[in-house]
């Protein structure tokens, strides 16, 4: 019987699943023979167990890891069927000692990740080498702790990829409610192990738990020994009962499997523990009957509170440890932990002492409470890959990297791109990468973790995002336009016998310059796009009316966003399976033809040709900075957001360096496809490269349109050249708006990450964005389009958060510290190059480029010709500030309002969060109280009888 089977197992809610029936694994080491554990593992494994229960204070998590690592070499099993639930042990609340505690078991169990860890109890004893530590008078000594606290830690180690789920133990409604409530929860807890068998069969708990899809997990299942030590020998025993003998006898079953049946059928998971092989193949034949409901509801009515594990050390002289301090909502909130009732009904709060000194308990939040959903992970590492793909490899690559090497000396430009592609494109590349990766967070909430005084760096990121949301999806709505014109046999720019083409409208005629150059005439090509698409005014003083057209196409690219994210990293991980490879197909096939026609030679020896002259032009040097930023889509948080998704030990490293060569191979092949078509619009009008090179919008709107003209089945052309368009323009669109929300969510995920919220605010952004970018579909538009593109989302403003983003992570954080963070990630070291590249060349280089783009700085002119006013330059310089300023001032803020003294300011604002993994050496210094292996667990003096699992095997049936 495969206990992995659907019918045996029930779903958690963050997506995994729990085997019903599962094997506890505690022996008590004073009694319990060497290899025991490893004997039964794996004959339950053989049996048809799935589902084992251990913990580190069991002192044989090796054994049980060496059991399943066995099975798993013979074919037995596969890794992903076996669900291991291991515990976190009182003295590991501490946030700073959850994931060494962690790291403890992974490596005692030589396994990559548990598939649950769970808050053994709701209480910390100190800290140190003693699992239960007591002082000379011979009672626990407790240890006063944030339980929201360690919860982040283990949010912390699921992002991290080291445990697939977390849940708790022992806990009451109460508590149950405060993680629950827990501002910023990422994952809420998805079980509750507590004793629950016919005679405490937790009632109020189990709906409870219900209602707020969290799974009970019942440990002692069957009752226990009749040790007069811990258990209430008073209390009738359970196996003896007279209804569960005659029930079993009814389905010759035996009353431990008749007591295992009636909890597996109300949903609850059980784990009864036993090294007799006997017990482990008997307590597994429950599959094969059934209770009727009378008989479920007789059963029900044996409840008699019984409580058969005594937790002593919740007793009288734990109960300080109820009323911790915890830190609660969004300020410190003083709450008392209510103790279980002294029938042992954990859910029943009203047999607590009321904490607000009325006659009836606090109501910390309400019963109606939403579930939180999962902050999510990618599919797997081809969804990243793609994506990352989708965003960087862009517009940019098409309309803007082949004319600056034209521009700027042909294959000379090489050596400066080059350049600044090793010194500032992939550090910075990779800084940001990993950053998301390493910190599990958006673009915001990544700076506060690292260092709290930049997280304004993270509010610059996403100002300027947030501009390029609103007019970056309006080259779509144009490609949209002329796609939509684009079938038809004649291609209407063709032509100038249109509605809209003036009396000076003259079509070329080939292989005569001179008809082509007449003054005062214009081509049908420009017409289309300035009198039919754009219909621009004379300036952005005459904004005029809408072109609805326009409204239309802006509205269906919007759509097509929403729905490529509306599910986060679901969804987006699919689509860029087609969003991001499609245009490679489009290129190759415009890339083949452009090669192949009449005076493509031309085109590309202009494209390529070396001025090494050029060189010693500083602005040749301008135009290959910002070209990196521009195409690399660095400083805008995308890279960091994309990167948070990604598993924690993901080799970003190398997922970077290919990334990034790939960006810098399309755009080169690019140029080929460009200025092959650019060639034969050339040869066929006998006039000047020169003269037909464009750049930007005029490339793709007025340049290629009018060669697509001169083709033979020019109307082909024409929708494989705008469907590359729309595709490139549309990842790099959906993905800038993944981050933006990405930050959002992270920073209030109490809010957002709730069912239908996410959705819901995806779509308002796109809503907001869209009624905003309609002012750029109006007469005037353009003019406010190009605003945006100069001064919002410019290179001044990337090249400004560039050099605050180095100077963060190489010299407040420490570029050291960070390898470190990067090889506990990948296992190893990047190469010193991008340190040092961070330390120093990167912002030098950043900066210098920033003050000669400020030196150099020209008003904006549309075409060269229409020169904006004084107001338009200042609203442009405000587009501009609203993100540089967002560092400065932020940072200023933080000093003022933190308490103390300079000196104490800037060391709290420049501390990193505990919340941070830790990385392999810090680890190590915090594991350095406990035992070194397995054999010295061992070795130890065991608990005594009043400790948390005083069992002996031998008198057990538990």
């Amino acid at each position: 019987m495969d206990l992995a089977a659907e019918n045996h197992s029930i779903p958690l809610s963050d997506g995994n699943r729990i085997p019903l029936l599962g094997l506890g694994t505690y022996g008590d080491p004073r009694t319990t023979a060497k290899g025991t554990a490893l004997e039964c593992v794996k004959l339950a494994i053989d049996v048809g167990y799935r589902h084992f229960d251990g913990a580190l204070v069991y002192y044989n998590e090796h054994e049980v890891g060496q059991a399943i690592r066995e099975k798993i070499a013979d074919g037995t099993v596969k890794r992903e069927d076996i669900f291991y639930c291991g515990k976190l042990w009182n003295t590991f609340h501490p946030p700073e000692l959850v994931r060494p505690a962690l790291e403890r078991t992974l490596k005692a169990l030589k396994l990559d990740y548990v598939d649950l860890y769970i808050v053994e109890l709701p209480m910390a004893f100190k800290p140190g080498n003693e699992f239960y530590p007591k002082d000379k008078d011979g009672k626990y000594i407790y240890h006063h702790t944030d339980l929201c606290a360690t919860w982040e830690a283990l949010e912390a180690c699921k992002d991290a990829g080291l445990v697939k789920s977390l849940g708790v133990s022992n806990f009451n409604r109460r508590q149950l409610e405060l993680l629950l409530s827990k501002p910023g929860l990422k994952h809420k807890p998805v079980s509750n192990q507590v004793e629950c068998h016919p005679y405490f069969t937790q009632p109020k708990l189990l709906e409870f738990c219900r209602q707020k899809d969290i799974v009970i997990v019942g440990y002692c299942p069957i009752g226990s020994s009749r040790d007069a030590s811990w258990v209430n020998v008073e209390c009738p025993p359970l196996l003896e009962d007279e209804l569960l003998v005659s029930i079993g006898t009814k389905y010759k079953k035996s009353t431990a499997q008749v007591a295992l049946r009636f909890n597996v059928q109300r949903g609850v998971v059980v784990i009864p523990k036993s090294f007799s092989p006997e017990r482990i193949e008997h307590n597994f034949q429950i599959f094969d009957f059934s209770l009727t409901e009378d008989e479920m509801k007789a059963i029900e009515a044996l409840n008699k509170n019984i409580r058969f594990v005594e937790l002593l050390m919740m007793t009288e002289e734990g109960k300080e440890v109820w009323s911790q301090r915890v830190l609660f909502v969004t300020e410190l909130v003083r709450v008392s932990l209510l103790q279980p009732g002294p029938t042992g009904e954990m859910e029943n709060p009203s047999k607590a002492e009321p904490s607000n000194g009325h006659n009836r308990p606090l109501d910390i939040v309400p019963s109606t409470e939403e579930k939180m959903t999962e902050r999510g992970q990618w599919g797997s590492k081809l969804e990243f890959i793609l994506s990352v793909a989708g965003e960087i490899i862009g517009l940019g690559n098409v309309w803007r990297f082949p004319y600056l090497c034209y521009k700027n000396g042909g294959g000379a430009f090489f050596i400066p791109y080059l350049i600044f592609l090793f010194a500032c494109g992939i550090p910075v590349f990779f800084l940001e990468t990993a950053l998301g990766q390493y910190t599990s967070e958006g673009g915001i909430t990544c700076w506060r973790k690292i260092c709290p005084l930049f997280e304004g760096v993270g509010y610059a990121t996403q100002v300027i995002v947030g501009l390029l949301n609103i007019y970056y999806i309006i080259v779509l709505a144009w490609a949209l336009f002329y796609l939509s014109h684009s079938f038809t046999w004649d291609l209407p720019w063709a032509s100038c016998n249109n509605t809209w083409n003036t009396d000076s409208c003259m079509v070329f005629q080939r292989g005569n310059s001179s008809i082509n150059h007449h003054e005062n005439t214009t081509s049908p090509v420009i017409e289309f796009w300035e009198r039919r698409v754009l219909r621009i005014s004379p300036g952005i003083h005459h904004i005029g009316s809408l072109n609805w057209d326009l409204v239309v196409c802006l509205a269906v690219a919007w759509v097509i966003c929403y729905f490529c994210i509306w599910k986060g990293v679901k969804s987006t991980g699919k689509v860029v399976y087609f969003t991001a490879t499609f245009p490679y197909a489009m290129l190759v096939i415009l890339l083949i033809r452009g090669v192949t026609l009449p005076g493509a030679s031309r085109g590309i020896h202009y494209y390529l040709y070396p001025d090494l002259g050029r060189l010693s032009d500083p602005q040749v040097w301008m135009d290959a900075g910002t070209q990196i930023f521009f195409s690399y889509a660095i400083c805008l948080g995308c890279l960091t957001a994309l990167g948070s998704y990604n598993k924690y030990n993901n080799n970003c490293y190398r997922d970077c360096l290919s990334l990034c060569f790939l960006n810098s191979g399309t755009s080169f092949i690019a140029g080929f496809a460009i200025f092959s078509i650019l060639g034969f619009m050339s040869y066929e009008q006998n006039i000047p490269i020169s003269e037909v090179a464009e750049s930007g919008p005029g490339l793709a709107f007025i340049a290629y349109p009018r060669a697509v003209s001169m083709m033979p089945f020019s109307p082909l052309w024409a929708c494989f050249f705008f469907i590359m368009i729309a595709f490139l323009g549309l990842d790099s669109q959906f993905v800038c708006v993944e981050s933006l929300v990405t930050a959002m969510v992270d920073m209030y995920p109490s809010t957002f990450r709730r069912k239908y919220r996410r959705e819901l605010f995806i779509l308002a952004v796109s809503v907001v964005s869209f009624f905003l970018g309609l002012i750029m579909l109006t007469e005037g538009g353009m003019y406010i389009f190009q605003l945006f593109d100069y001064y919002a989302a410019s290179g001044m403003c990337l090249l400004f958060v560039a050099v605050f983003e180095t100077l963060c992570i190489a010299w407040i954080y420490g570029a050291d510290r960070f390898y470190d963070n990067i090889e506990d990630m990948i296992g190893y070291r990047p190469s010193p190059v991008i340190k040092y590249c961070w330390l120093y060349f990167t912002p030098a280089t950043c900066f210098g480029t920033f003050a000669f783009a400020l030196i150099k700085y020209s008003p904006l002119k549309y075409n060269n010709v229409y020169i904006y006013p004084w107001w338009g330059n200042g609203l442009g310089w405000i587009l501009a500030l609203t993100s540089m300023l967002c560092i400065p001032l932020w940072a200023a803020g933080k000093l003022y309002y933190t308490p103390g003294t300079l000196r104490e300011r800037l060391a709290i604002l420049t501390t990193p969060s505990i919340e941070l993994p830790k990385t392999k050496q810090e680890q190590e210094k915090l594991l350095a109280v406990f035992a070194a292996d397995g054999e010295s667990l061992h070795q130890k003096a065991p608990p005594s009888k009043d400790g948390y699992f005083p069992v002996e095997e031998k008198e057990s049936h538990c």
